[in-house]
């Protein structure tokens, strides 16, 4: 993903839209833009190109870059009340379920049905084709294999009355349920922003995206009102840079980091940013607050002897190269 330009060569092209974040959104908007050859993009992104990746590419290695400096924020909560004041890794993920944005999932996906074998092992009885996308980039496929685990979870919420009410796509659901991943069956390699909507149009020239790049701030022209956007600053190796757009700014940093870096630009609620001793530019009161969030729990059982587990991955190197292999 990296751009071939240096970050001063970046600052000074022209653009009609500069977005902060090459993630899920970021990537996708920037895609959906230039399709458009008029229209020049510029996306700025704090992490390197990882595209080639291994621990990104290999589906079930997510925990591997949990709290893993080089892949993750390792944002947490604070200490919580409820909770024996432990506090949560914060893993970025949100669910938004308004109904305006329904036909945008659908435009991303590309459903793959699961097949007999699937079935077979598992329930996927309760999903509906007709809520999904066929032709989108992203692919949305169901793992070929399941463990005695995973089988016995499912069978076991089953049992106490707790199987899947409905499929999450068509409104609320409860219950356990088997998930689709975003998974490219064709290579077993996860399927997501970078790989489908970055690197098939990697070429054109009206997008330019510069990685290893931390925005520090949205300058603002103070002097034009109301107040706009003039330039998103960044700093790179020690050295501040700041590129600018004669369209819209938008931000795609993530639930959190969007909010600091309007913060960080001093628009806010005033009684929380004069507490750190920023000076407010616009009192904006919903800056930051009104987050809802939802708990993810691992459950971790005890494995009977012989039955492999993921700790089994990471210390049996020929049990690995076995699961590579299959």
């Amino acid at each position: 993903m990296a751009s071939p330009l240096t970050p001063a060569a970046f600052a000074a092209s022209r653009f009609d839209y500069l977005i902060a974040g090459a993630g899920t959104a970021g990537l996708t908007l920037a895609a959906r833009l230039t399709a458009n050859p008029p229209i020049h993009v510029g996306v700025i992104e704090a992490g390197i190109d990882r595209s080639d990746d291994p621990t990104v590419l290999t589906p079930g290695f997510a925990p591997v870059m949990w709290e893993n400096p080089d892949y993750d924020w390792i944002f947490k909560t604070v200490p919580q009340a409820h909770d024996n004041d432990r506090m949560s890794l914060i893993l970025g993920e949100s669910n938004p379920a308004a109904p305006e944005l329904f036909p945008y999932f659908r435009k991303s996906e590309t459903y793959l049905p699961p097949p007999g074998s699937v079935s077979e092992q598992v329930n996927t009885a309760f999903t509906k084709p007709a809520l999904h996308g066929y032709d989108g980039p992203i692919q949305d496929s169901f793992p070929p294999l399941y463990d005695n685990f995973y089988k016995a979870f499912e069978l076991t919420h089953k049992s106490l009355g707790l199987g899947p009410t409905g499929f999450s796509k068509a409104g609320l659901a409860t219950g356990a349920h088997t998930t689709l991943l975003t998974v490219d069956p064709k290579n077993a390699t996860r399927s997501y922003a970078a790989k489908t909507y970055f690197m098939p149009n990697a070429a054109r020239p009206n997008l330019k995206v510069l990685t290893g790049a931390r925005i520090t701030k949205i300058t603002v022209a103070r002097s034009v009102q109301p107040l706009r956007s003039s330039g998103l600053t960044t700093e790179v190796h020690g050295q501040t840079y700041t590129a600018s757009a004669k369209g819209e700014f938008i931000l795609c940093a993530g639930a959190f980091q969007s909010l600091q870096l309007l913060e960080l630009s001093r628009i806010g609620v005033p009684a929380l940013l004069e507490s750190k001793g920023i000076e407010v530019l616009y009192d904006d009161p919903n800056v930051g607050e009104t987050l809802q969030d939802h708990i993810l729990l691992s459950l971790g059982p005890q494995a009977a002897p012989g039955e492999a587990t993921f700790e089994t991955i990471a210390r049996d190197e020929t049990y690995f190269a076995q699961i590579l292999n299959d």
